[in-house]
């Protein structure tokens, strides 16, 4: 049996905390992830001027979600690290703005 037979057969069902998992939530994530690797790229061609206020509404950005992450994680003892990581980052994105 071909594999592209058995994907059809039997389809992924996998879940994240937001809704199962679908093209949009996946292209959703892949912004979210790329969007620190294209500040890099642009901090090299984008005028120093341009480049702070954009660092200050992206780190803005991602401090909020991190927030988010950590009051929804808080109080479970197996999201320790989630808490931990992200209020790591709010101190980097902090130190950013």
């Amino acid at each position: 049996m071909p594999l592209g037979e058995n994907c059809n057969k039997y389809p992924l069902h996998l879940q994240t905390p937001m809704e199962s998992t679908s093209p949009k939530i996946l292209v959703i994530f892949y912004v979210t992830l790329i969007i620190p690797s294209l500040m890099i790229f642009l901090s090299v061609f984008l005028k120093t001027q341009i480049n702070k206020w954009l660092n200050i509404c992206i780190a803005s950005l991602y401090a909020s979600m991190a927030i988010l992450i950590i009051i929804s994680t808080f109080g479970s003892e197996w999201h320790a690290f989630y808490i931990l990581f992200n209020l790591i980052e709010v101190f980097i994105f902090a130190m950013i703005i």
